[in-house]
């Protein structure tokens, strides 16, 4: 069944490049689609985008559907008064993995963005981190982070909330009552000896409440440090499983993966962190994460070029398998992925060198 509806799929989407769509996915590869038992393999991408893919998401509050954000970074511009540099460089685009019958994949674009770099759902909420410009966020006000917030299904912004405090955003995530987690670094004010305040960068974890405007709550942070439960140069951030939810980021100064609990009384949010030496290979950017309803955890490690799952043992993550095998012969080669969003038995990674979301499929 799985491989049917997968087939189905490549064929809609063909017929819907036919009809005006920007992405494509690739025919059918040699060499058989059909893996052993429990084995991943490659079956497909969304490919020919324009601009540096940077994040992809599965949402699952109104049917499922496939979210892919891309846009370029404003890093590449070699300086502030760079030709482009004030023109909007990305957008955002919704498409259905698994199609009604007989008819081509609707698609939905969102419109007025201006850098999308990060998505997350909660909620039957659709929130998108729109990075904006770092060299007009000061003269233009409208062009700093901020993060929008859509009903799922639909392009047109509810709301609008940002932080004058966000130094830099490098992921979001979102609970199931509407509570946003931002990992990135911020200025905080910290008073020295003497009692003066003094502006400084720290990295950290804050979150925002529905319930509050979607101001911060300033009683609650995850600070910077070297323990488990603290982080440091931290990236993508996940919430779940929604049975027994946690958050989960990546630390790139400890060159890991943490289990935070959400709610403690502690300043440490820490369970427990691992680092992939169970794969015969420490990660070496661990860059994006996400989670399953089941509690497997799956991570980009884009200097090595490798998605891999975990299982959450409670106490411990226990690598189970490779993603990214190789196989089928032919298969593309993920260069430096660095987001990943699973699907029961599915898995598509983004890959901003090739431009594309590559798709993983396992048999049970």
């Amino acid at each position: 069944m799985r491989r049917a509806r997968s087939l189905a799929l490549l064929a809609a989407v063909v017929l819907a490049a036919g009809c005006g769509s920007k992405f494509t996915l690739p025919a059918q590869s040699t060499g058989g689609l059909v893996p052993a038992k429990d084995e991943y393999i490659y079956t497909g991408s969304l490919s020919g985008v324009a601009g540096n893919l940077t994040d992809v998401l599965i949402t699952r509050s109104s049917g499922t559907q496939l979210l892919v954000a891309y846009g370029a970074d404003p890093d590449t511009f070699p300086s502030c008064d760079a030709p482009g540099r004030s023109l909007p460089g990305g957008t955002l685009a919704l498409y259905p993995i698994f199609p009604a019958p007989g008819q081509p994949p609707l698609s939905i674009h969102f419109d007025g963005l201006w850098r999308p770099q990060h998505m997350a759902e909660g909620g039957g909420r659709l929130f998108v981190l729109d990075a904006g410009d770092t060299c007009q966020r000061y003269t233009q006000p409208n062009l700093a982070p901020k993060i929008l917030v859509y009903q799922i299904g639909t392009s047109t912004a509810l709301t609008t909330f940002s932080d004058s405090n966000w130094a830099e955003v490098r992921g979001i995530a979102a609970s199931d009552d509407r509570t946003v987690y931002v990992s990135g670094t911020f200025r905080v004010s910290e008073p020295d000896e003497t009692g003066r305040h003094t502006l400084r960068f720290r990295d950290g974890i804050w979150r925002y409440k529905e319930s509050n405007g979607y101001g911060r709550d300033g009683s609650w942070t995850v600070l910077e440090g070297s323990g488990t439960g603290f982080v440091s140069h931290n990236k993508g951030l996940a919430w779940g499983p929604k049975s027994n939810p946690f958050l989960w980021v990546t630390d790139g100064e400890k060159q890991a993966v943490q289990k935070l609990a959400i709610e403690t009384d502690s300043l440490s949010h820490g369970i427990y962190q691992f680092d992939g030496t169970q794969s015969g290979l420490r990660f070496q950017d661990p860059y994006g994460v996400t989670v399953d309803d089941d509690g497997n955890i799956y991570i980009a490690d884009r200097a090595s070029g490798r998605v891999l799952r975990y299982a959450d043992n409670g106490g411990s993550a226990d690598f189970t398998q490779l993603v990214n095998t190789g196989k089928p012969v032919g298969a593309p080669i993920l260069q430096l992925p660095v987001a990943v969003a699973v699907l029961d038995t599915m898995v598509y990674a983004a890959d901003p060198p090739l431009h594309a979301a590559l798709r993983f499929e396992r048999r049970h």
